[in-house]
């Protein structure tokens, strides 16, 4: 049987403005697929979240976008799709862009 994996879908608005021009700029360091309305960006193992984590805040990718990912992570995720009309989460920050 093929590996199955989940995605969490979660508003835009859950990352900053300049995380949304990085990946836009495609600055490498960050694993994701672009679509229409937003992005599936890869999440982390939890053993290998913290070096993934300091490889992409170096490149300038907001401490918001590490704390979706590890959310994602912790309700068993491998995906997160960022979709402009998706849902917007309680249990994390929103900004304002």
């Amino acid at each position: 049987m093929p590996n199955i994996m989940k995605y969490m879908d979660l508003s835009t608005g859950h990352i900053t403005e300049w995380d949304d021009h990085m990946i836009e700029m495609d600055t490498r360091g960050l694993v994701f697929a672009s679509h229409r309305y937003g992005y599936f960006v890869w999440v982390p193992e939890k053993e290998d979240q913290e070096a993934y984590f300091k490889s992409i805040l170096k490149l300038g990718y907001s401490e918001a976008l590490c704390n979706v990912l590890r959310y994602a992570r912790e309700h068993g995720c491998n995906w997160v799709n960022f979709d402009s009309d998706a849902f917007v989460c309680e249990d994390l920050p929103t900004h304002d862009w």
